[in-house]
């Protein structure tokens, strides 16, 4: 017989519901639908954890056992990592894309589809909520492209073709992210 509350869940999504890279590839997203799917910080995690672009799960080096995904609201991301043995916490953005930014996953989710769109960076920081953030903004953007260059070189196949200054046209800016970051 269960005692107390339940346990904290180990998993941010159930594990057949993660995205494979093909599948991630026919996705066509707009800004609208994007934004509809990131109203919530839970439902961010969820957006982020289908498309392996933050860990699904994690298990502890320390003891052995797995994390639970915990509600935490001095969070920026309002969940962390805990392992209950142990007592660590993890962030839900470690060793990911997302690593070492301190704005919210729904901004730099946001700028990154932005980014991908090749919109001027005026409206990337209107879209995105970056008043203020011009290095921040100009930042992401090196590293967005940095990430998209390794994939690249990584996997070649991510290129369709080549515009007619003969500069590759991306299958979709995401994918990059997923190879790089496989999780």
């Amino acid at each position: 017989m269960s005692r107390g509350r339940p346990g904290a869940p180990q998993s941010i999504v159930n594990p057949n519901e993660l995205l494979s890279q093909e599948d991630i590839l026919q996705e066509d997203w707009c800004l609208l639908e994007l934004g509809n799917h990131l109203r919530e910080p839970i439902t961010v995690l969820h957006w982020l954890a289908q498309r392996r672009l933050i860990r699904n799960s994690l298990h502890c080096n320390q003891c052995n056992q797995p994390f639970g995904l915990n509600a935490y609201q001095d969070a920026t991301d309002g969940y962390r990592w805990y392992c209950k043995s142990c007592k660590l916490r993890r962030s839900v953005r470690d060793d990911s894309f997302f690593a070492h930014s301190r704005l919210p996953l729904k901004q730099l989710i946001c700028y990154a589809y932005c980014w991908s769109r090749n919109m001027a960076q005026n409206d990337i920081l209107h879209e995105a909520r970056m008043n203020n953030a011009s290095k921040t903004l100009a930042a992401w953007g090196v590293h967005c492209r940095d990430i998209c260059e390794m994939g690249i070189e990584e996997n070649p196949s991510m290129i369709n073709n080549l515009n007619k200054d003969g500069t590759p046209v991306f299958s979709a800016f995401i994918c990059c992210v997923v190879h790089h970051y496989r999780l």
